[in-house]
Parts: structure tokens; sequence; C-alpha cells
């Protein structure tokens, strides 16, 4: 509607289309920040941004809404955790980019998996304690009440936001029932196009990963914490079934969630190691997109 107000249809469908897949560069600088939980280490940090920046999926579907729903799952994990650590300003942006994700989709909820498991790992690490209960409680309030404000503005413009996400399910339901995705089988391949989608390359990362993680978990702390909650977050969702095929496009949000812990294990390659990895991936990227057909014009 935006970009109608100045060009033409087809005009405006290829404008809007460029500035959709310029908006989501963006999400490159995000990966940036969003490293920047598991370490301060500029160069790990680098290394999670570029190889995000090799994402397949965030190619092939060009131009799509999806390629900007990693940025508010990004942003409001990062909000979330510093507004647990004491921000209050993190706990407003929290509830603003809540309302700003659900504005554009639903299914950007399903994210909130790695708020409630990072919620647990920190007061499970602070032991309980009242300082503890009293950071996630304030956190939670703030964040709900700028969401609730936000959504009264809208709501005084004439948008319906209770009524919207009524509909959305009602449709979600709908749209079930018209196509044949058995959980029994989308629980095992959706993993998979999720796989396809980071470029398959993510999939030994991250095994090597865990499997490094897993041998000195104590004395990895926060890093091994972080890497267990946020794949754990992809696996939540698969087992859930609530995002069922499609996974390569509909879970592009969750790619920072694999592809931060897979980037961690670039730190262990030398010179050489991680000049293969780049290279790799970026042949992977290029084939993807000139011999598979993840959308038809």
């Amino acid at each position: 509607a935006f970009w109608l107000r100045f060009f033409d249809a087809p005009t405006a469908a290829l404008v809007g289309g460029i500035a959709l897949g310029a908006f989501a560069t963006l999400a490159i600088p995000v990966v940036h920040a969003f490293a920047g939980l598991w370490s301060e280490d500029r160069r790990a940090r680098l290394f999670a941004a570029a190889c995000y920046a090799l994402v397949p999926a965030t190619v092939v579907f060009f131009p799509e809404f999806d390629q900007i729903y990693p940025i508010f799952a990004m942003l409001a994990a990062i909000a979330w955790v510093r507004a647990l650590h004491g921000s209050r300003a993190a706990a407003i942006a929290f509830g603003v980019v809540l309302f700003a994700e659900t504005f554009f989709a639903y299914n950007l909820l399903a994210a909130g998996a790695f708020l409630a498991m990072y919620a647990a790992y920190f007061l499970r690490r602070e032991r309980g304690a009242a300082s503890a209960w009293r950071a996630f409680v304030g956190s939670a309030a703030i964040g709900l009440a700028a969401f609730i404000v936000c959504n009264g503005v809208l709501w005084l413009c004439g948008f319906d936001p209770v009524q919207t996400f009524v509909h959305a399910l009602a449709m979600q339901k709908l749209d079930a029932a018209t196509v044949h995705r058995p959980w029994s089988s989308t629980v095992l391949l959706d993993p998979y196009d999720f796989l396809l989608g980071a470029g398959i390359l993510a999939g030994p990362l991250i095994v090597l990963h865990v499997a490094r993680i897993a041998k000195a978990f104590a004395a990895a702390g926060e890093e091994a914490a972080l890497s267990i909650i946020a794949l754990a977050t992809i696996l939540v969702v698969d087992v859930s079934g609530l995002l069922r095929g499609e996974t390569a496009r509909l879970w592009l949000f969750l790619q920072p969630f694999a592809i931060v812990p897979a980037s961690r294990e670039l730190l262990r390659f030398d010179v050489r190691g991680r000049a293969l990895f780049f290279a790799v991936q970026w042949l992977i990227v290029a084939v993807m997109v000139c011999r598979m057909s993840f959308v038809e014009p």
C-alpha cells in the first residue's frame, strides 16, 4: 500500500521487493549483536554474522517477509536477556519488539521457547534468589505493559488485535485441514528441510559444538547454556508440530538460533579451515539458487 502511493502496480511490486530484501540485510548486524550474548569476543561475533550472510534460505526466498522475521526474533531475545540482567529500557524494548513481531506474524511467538528456557536457566543460576525473581517478574510486567500500550494505540487507530489473532487461528486451522502434513512425517523431515535452508554445513558444526560443550558443560557456563537453549528452541518448535512443513521458509526466523552455535566452532578452525568453510558455503548458496525451486514466481 505504501509503494502504490508512488508507483504503478508492477513498479511498486518491484521496488517493494527490493526494499524488503535491503531491509532483511539488517539481520546481519543484528546477528553480530545476538552473538554477543554468547561472547563479547569481536572475532566470534564477526564469524556469526558472516555465517548468517551465507544462509541460503535468506537468498532463495527473496523477496519474502520471512527474511526480516529473524530480526524480530533476535531483538526479542537480546532485549529479554538484558532485561533479566537489570535493564528497564531493555524490558520496555522487549514489549515493543513483541508488539512489532506479532503485528507481522504470529508464528514468531514460537521463539518464546527461548525466552522461557533462558528465564528458567537464569533463575536456576541465581539459585532462586529473591532478587532474581524480582528481575524476572519486573521484566515480564514492564514488557507486557509496553506490549499492551502499543496494541492499545493500534486499537484506537481502528485495528483490533484480538479479533485479528482469533481470525489468524481460524485460518491456520483451515490451512491445516487442507494440507496433509502429519506430525509423524514432519517431525523427522522438517529439521532436514531447515538444515537445507541453513546450507547443510551448519549441521556438522552443531554436532561438533554440542559434543564439545557436553564434555565440559559446567566449565563452559553461559556459552554452553545459551547454545543448548537456542538449539532446544528449534527442537521444541519441531516436536510441538506448530509449524509443519515448508520449514526452510517458515522456520527462517529460527536460523540465528542454529547459526550462532555453529559459528562458535569456527573459532577452533585454522585460517585455511575457515576459508574452506566459507568457500564451500558460498558454493552451496550458488548451487541452491541456480538449481533448486523454493519459490516459483
